[in-house]
């Protein structure tokens, strides 16, 4: 099997992980986490989606970016042979 290449850093220049905090810390997930309760809908456990889009480059610029999908309970299909 071959390994997984890092398109981008995951580390920034100060050797933190370059991720997004999905906790009470983050106003922004705070924000997601009360619009969704007030559609009467449920946060599930954040989950990584391993296709590309442009998060990663606002993250290495230590702006948090949170992708949001609103298909619960649904199989993940995307690029799969029927698509």
């Amino acid at each position: 099997l071959r390994q997984f290449k890092q398109k981008v850093p995951v580390y920034d220049k100060f050797g933190n992980p370059v991720i997004t905090k999905t906790d009470r810390s983050n106003p922004w997930w705070m924000l997601l986490d009360r619009a969704v309760k007030k559609a009467d809908g449920k946060l599930r456990k954040p989950e990584i989606f391993p296709a590309a889009t442009d998060a990663r480059y606002f993250r290495q610029k230590g702006v948090p970016a949170i992708g949001f999908s609103p298909m619960a309970n649904t199989p993940i299909l995307l690029h799969d042979h029927n698509e």
